[in-house]
């Protein structure tokens, strides 16, 4: 596992950097890890380059890193680069066939470890049956649909028992500053008063479910991270 690759892009990773950083690099200290995306990379560029969102594979330029689409993580990028050559296995779901076209040009050359699963979350989790030693939830949009969504996927993980006994579990698009303008969606008070209730954006119905199961908070900041 390279971990030197989040070294090389931490200017661009920002506010995921310190969270990218803790998950892999605890994975590294073992083999064999089982890595689950939901909801694959959507764009070759970020918000206001021409092209983001598009499919084109014109607009994807490996050689200019700034433009990628580092506004929403870029995780399957990042992840692919850091597991090649291992024995890690990396499964990144997503039912729209567009992203999964963006997802599979951006790993382009990192493919070997990568299995690229065009369903729901819901349906791949359902079917799944190794244990998972990161689960990356970035699926569906910042909204009360989503939240409810990563609920019930969360019930499906645990009723299931898909996690491995040392499992992380990641979570994007947990402290928004626009969260004011999200129907639904919970605020978070402040730092000092932060209970499971507060927290919002994806998370905001699944991360008070996982921690009624054991699970506690591992990492707290722009994404959230847990474990038991």
């Amino acid at each position: 596992m390279n971990l030197s690759v989040l070294a090389k892009y931490s200017e661009n990773l920002e506010k995921r950097y310190e969270s990218f950083h803790y998950v892999f690099n605890k994975l590294a200290s073992k083999k064999n890890n089982v890595i689950v995306e939901l909801g694959t990379s959507r764009s070759f560029v970020s918000g206001g380059i021409p092209g983001c969102m598009s499919d084109n594979i014109k607009y994807w330029d490996e050689n200019v890193v700034e433009n990628w689409d580092w506004g929403a993580g870029l995780f399957t990028r990042i992840c692919a680069e850091v597991i090649d050559g291992s024995e890690n296995i990396f499964y990144t779901v997503d039912p729209d066939e567009k992203a999964m076209r963006i997802s599979k040009a951006i790993t382009l050359g990192y493919a070997e470890n990568i299995n690229y699963r065009l369903e729901t979350s819901t349906d791949f989790l359902r079917n799944f049956t190794q244990k998972i030693d990161l689960l990356y939830m970035d699926h569906h949009e910042t909204c009360e649909e989503g939240a409810r969504l990563h609920l019930l996927d969360s019930q499906i993980i645990i009723d299931n028992d898909l996690l491995s006994k040392d499992a992380l579990i990641l979570i994007d698009d947990i402290h928004l500053e626009n969260y004011k303008s999200m129907p639904g969606i919970l605020p978070k008070t402040s730092e000092a008063s932060l209970t499971p209730a507060e927290h919002y954006g994806k998370g905001t119905f699944s991360i008070p479910y996982l921690q009624s199961k054991g699970f506690r908070l591992l990492f707290e900041g722009y994404q959230i991270i847990l474990g038991r």
